[in-house]
């Protein structure tokens, strides 16, 4: 827990941050008035006991400035702990079926494809996941493989959805992979889905 404190006396006074964080899943309390100190102003700091955030749980923690006898007005703010990874993404398209479907396809290389991406965030024990963000894709690209450029993004209109339609345009002719991966909003992101498919010359 991070805080900038500063003086409402003097430049060199010495002035604290008193932390205190309470899980409010369970009601207990985790850090208890402990302070931090700095002279005039700047950021201190507050760690929490090894192990004491859970994931799934919700906390909330509250921050005042103290210097000598005087105290500010206390902040609050509150946050949700999300460890699980979203499981991993499928991927449908009618308009380049997969490879395995036997299917052709109707378009051909140049045109756009829609392709359909689904997932679901894992909710932690006792708790509550925190949602889909947003979906990374690349054709013919591992992540994490090479020099190219960042994962496209799509998400679902304007928030967070378990599923995504968007556009791809296979330039070559050929078999393509795409490869998808879902990020939830606490970060966590999911391993990566291929989606093998042939585009026709």
């Amino acid at each position: 827990m991070n805080a900038t404190v500063s003086s409402s006396v003097s430049p060199g006074s010495p002035v604290c941050g008193v932390f205190t964080m309470t899980d409010t899943t369970t009601g207990t309390q985790i850090v208890q008035n402990v302070a931090a100190c700095t002279t005039g102003s700047g950021l201190v700091s507050v760690g929490t006991p090894s192990g004491s955030v859970v994931d799934g749980h919700r906390y909330t923690w509250t921050v005042f400035a103290r210097e000598g006898a005087l105290d500010s007005r206390i902040v609050s703010r509150s946050f949700r702990e999300d460890a699980m990874p979203p499981t991993v993404v499928s991927v449908t398209s009618t308009d380049y079926p997969s490879s395995t479907s036997g299917i052709p396809s109707h378009l051909h290389a140049g045109q756009p494809g829609q392709f359909t991406v689904t997932t679901s965030d894992q909710a932690p024990t006792r708790g509550r996941a925190s949602g889909i963000l947003r979906f990374e894709w690349q054709l013919d690209q591992a992540f994490g493989v090479g020099s190219g450029p960042p994962p496209e993004t799509t998400t679902s209109g304007s928030r967070p959805s378990p599923t995504a339609t968007f556009s791809v345009t296979p330039q070559q002719w050929g078999s393509a992979i795409l490869y998808v991966r879902a990020v939830d909003v606490a970060g966590n992101v999911s391993q990566s889905a291929q989606y093998s498919f042939y585009v026709p010359s």
